[in-house]
């Protein structure tokens, strides 16, 4: 029985353009015997999720394939195009994967930048042709997410463009809005993937859970500051500090980062509170 082949044609997708920076620098470093070991740079460029190893580090992302999402990832050098069906479920998956790629980058201290918008792309594991990818690749240059000044252009985040936001908006379900909540930031009209609030330390009372404890829960709030912590000394080491555009790009990162220290600071003074007796707290106000 013989079986027609099907026709290439373009499809409406939401699609990400998404880049590593400062590559250059790390590849020179990386040669020099001064920076990372190539084997590791290796390593690192698994974390688009394009490999299809069994080992791959980002074998998880490869699950969004076999979901009828015509999900499909392919990565080149030290960038990757993502696309996905313009559906709730496959705006959970490029959404999803765009917030694992930038949190595992960042796990390392590294930086990267991109876009997600939705129009017409031809794409295979080989192949990407269309007017959506351009639009992709030419606006990832250009993301003025958490922009501080003019000159302050191509900022580290992956942005979203505001189609995309507005089907989330108008056709996302519950679990849909409730995902882009959580793995997404606005500020103004704009809006990127931004894994930084992961980190931050929450606790839950009530029944069916342990008894509160306010010292074991600032023992976790201090390990996740240890965690911030060990990440802001991460971008730092990476940081061309001959650069001053790169210098910016990493101030993003550290400034995101020290919120997230601010915020369990916040923690610390709320357990203490709840930790303080109740009279003391009387006595206090009664002195207020």
């Amino acid at each position: 029985m013989s079986h027609l082949k099907q026709e290439p044609r373009f499809e409406e997708k939401f699609i990400a353009y998404v880049d590593i920076l400062g590559w250059k620098s790390l590849v020179e470093a990386s040669e020099a015997g001064t920076g990372i070991a190539l084997e590791r740079l290796l390593g690192e460029l698994k974390k688009f999720g394009g490999s299809q190893e069994p080992d791959s580090q980002s074998s998880h992302f490869n699950v969004y394939s076999n979901r009828g999402l015509d999900f499909c990832v392919t990565q080149v050098s030290d960038c990757a195009v993502i696309s996905s069906a313009i559906s709730p479920r496959g705006l959970d998956a490029i959404i999803s994967h765009c917030w694992f790629v930038a949190l595992n980058f960042l796990a390392s201290g590294i930086m990267c930048r991109g876009y997600i918008t939705k129009g017409r792309i031809f794409h295979n594991q080989g192949q990407i042709i269309g007017t959506g990818y351009q639009q992709a690749y030419e606006k990832e240059r250009g993301v003025k997410f958490f922009q501080q000044h003019a000159d302050d252009l191509g900022t580290p985040f992956i942005e979203i463009d505001k189609s995309v936001c507005g089907y989330a908006d108008k056709f996302g379900d519950a679990q849909t809005k409730s995902s882009f909540r959580r793995m997404v930031k606005r500020d103004g009209e704009l809006a990127a993937v931004f894994p930084f609030e992961l980190f931050q330390h929450s606790y839950t009372m009530g029944s069916g859970c342990p008894p509160f404890d306010a010292e074991r829960e600032k023992l976790k709030n201090d390990q996740v500051r240890q965690s911030i912590r060990s990440l802001i000394v991460k971008v730092n080491v990476l940081l061309d500090r001959s650069n001053a555009k790169v210098v910016m790009k990493g101030e993003h990162y550290i400034r995101a980062l020290t919120s997230q220290l601010e915020a369990c600071d916040k923690m610390d003074a709320d357990l203490d509170l709840m930790n303080t007796p109740i009279y003391l707290l009387r006595e206090r106000n009664k002195q207020s």
